[in-house]
């Protein structure tokens, strides 16, 4: 059963919530706090709203529901724009979402949540530029796969420290088999929707996450691990990584680990309403410079084509060049053919979680991962043409997934133009070392496409977007020493793409 207002009120009346004083305080309250064990967040800007988040932890207060104070205040000057309460409850494992609209853009803002005399750390957010209004750059960090077992994400310690506008996140926010023993995870295997919560609340331990949880606001898409390894509409691959479970159960379980994701996620109150029919799918126009759409490449996927061997890598096959075979289903396909080239802006892209460019597992042989767009390649094509069409030559595209830097071009079958592909590596999940650094090396064909790549080193990369060219930094994690650039990758806008390696 739901809250109602009645249950809102008698526990303000409590005491549950103590009315805020709403005046700016020093940003040094990072010390762990027992009422906000998971930090906070900000999430899903446009130009006027945003959303903020938190997470109670009710089982150490004893209640099942508990109304919680906010704050948003500008941060140029500490004015109070916006405060109020809103309800904690068992129903979203503790989850608070606070959808804050009619603020102004292009605007940095300080908010914090209380509760029972104590406060939350201070988060900071920022909104978009409006909608057609003159951009000279714009600052994101692309980050993907993070496996809380492997390690700390020293990554997101650099990326909390950075100025951004933004920071994107790819997919692989959790992973639902711990697969190392560096960090203890409770979890053999994330099922059940209090296996999937119990994940999330662990991984928002990690002090760097937090940190570029409350420095930043975030936009998010989700890839396989948020489910299952190679989960797509109505199936998943068989893999090592997962113990078999009866195909009959996996719509139960995606419902769970989609709830899961929808309530510790800062995602606006449309998105959590549609995200389980419509996906994570998104737009945004970022004034008169950037246009981007995020897309979902698992929710309405087809199963794969070919035979699989046991690594899930498949010989291409007559099947999989059906053109009627999607990735992304073809509702979404139209929404980003109708949508893609309406913000009349400089540079358009697309935010998907994994690598476009053709990405064969074996020097010797075509051989492919059958769950990447290699599967798909009509869609891929359908895809790529619709970007280079509405971007009028500048074409950018932005994914994670496979563990490593990759910078390069990928050209649609019978468009105009190249579009530049940036892929960052991941905050911390292993990337296969030297051999396959030397067996990408060593394969002619990949570098029809690729400029620039690296699997042994882990991070995120740094994106610049200007009105004539767009820049990649590629940097190794170092939580408190210093940003290291890997490389620098530049794209001018109607010049080839360039790569200068740092080290």
């Amino acid at each position: 059963m739901g809250i109602t207002r009645r249950d809102l009120l008698t526990s303000a009346l409590m005491g549950a919530a103590v009315s805020p004083g709403c005046s700016l305080v020093s940003t040094g309250n990072v010390r762990p706090n027992p009422v906000f064990p998971s930090g906070v967040a900000s999430g899903d800007p446009t130009a006027h709203s945003v959303v903020l988040w938190t997470h109670v932890d009710l089982a150490a207060l004893e209640r099942r529901s508990v109304a919680v104070a906010w704050c948003l205040v500008r941060e140029s000057d500490g004015a109070l724009v916006q405060s109020g309460n809103a309800m904690a409850s068992d129903e979203h494992d503790g989850c608070v979402h606070i959808d804050v609209n009619d603020l102004d853009a292009r605007t940095r803002y300080r908010y914090w949540f209380e509760l029972n005399g104590r406060r939350s750390r201070i988060g900071r957010t920022k909104t978009l530029p409006a909608k057609g209004d003159p951009v000279a750059e714009f600052h994101f960090a692309l980050a993907s796969c993070q496996n809380f077992a492997v390690g700390e994400f020293a990554a997101y310690g650099q990326i909390a420290s950075d100025d951004l506008d933004l920071v994107i996140h790819c997919g692989d926010y959790i992973y639902e088999t711990p697969g190392a023993k560096v960090r203890d995870v409770p979890v053999p295997e994330a099922v059940t929707l209090a296996d999937y919560r119990t994940l999330y609340r662990l991984y928002r331990t990690d002090q760097y996450l937090q940190e570029a949880h409350a420095a930043h606001p975030w936009m998010l898409i989700w890839d396989d691990h948020e489910v299952v390894n190679d989960w797509g509409r109505d199936h998943y691959l068989p893999s090592r990584y997962n113990a078999p479970q009866p195909i009959e159960t996996f719509p139960e379980r995606k419902a769970a680990a989609q709830q899961a994701f929808v309530e510790y996620m800062p995602l606006s109150a449309e998105k959590r309403r549609r995200i389980a029919e419509h996906g994570v799918h998104d737009h945004r126009v970022i004034g008169d410079l950037l246009e981007l759409a995020f897309v979902d490449s698992r929710q309405f996927r087809d199963p794969p084509a070919c035979e699989m061997d046991a690594n899930n890598h498949f010989v291409p096959c007559e099947a999989v060049l059906d053109p009627r075979r999607t990735m992304l289903g073809h509702q979404q396909e139209r929404w980003i053919t109708d949508t893609l080239g309406r913000g009349d802006c400089r540079w358009t892209g697309v935010i998907q979680p994994t690598l476009f460019a053709p990405n064969s597992m074996r020097p010797d042989e075509l051989r492919y991962e059958a769950d990447a767009w290699d599967n798909y390649p009509a869609a891929r094509d359908r895809l790529l043409g619709t970007l280079s069409e509405a971007s009028r030559g500048n074409a950018l595209s932005f994914g994670g997934n496979i563990h490593a830097f990759f910078a390069g071009v990928v050209k649609p079958p019978n468009s105009i133009g190249e579009i530049t592909e940036f892929v960052t590596t991941s905050i911390n999940a292993p990337g296969g070392g030297q051999e396959r650094y030397d067996a990408f090396q060593a394969d002619d064909r990949r570098w029809n496409e690729a400029r620039f790549f690296d699997n042994r080193v882990r991070g995120f990369t740094r994106i610049t977007v200007e009105g004539t060219s767009v820049h990649g930094d590629l940097l190794t994690d170092s939580p408190r020493g210093g940003q290291k650039v890997l490389a620098r990758v530049t794209r001018p806008s109607g010049s080839p793409l360039r790569v200068k390696k740092m080290y």
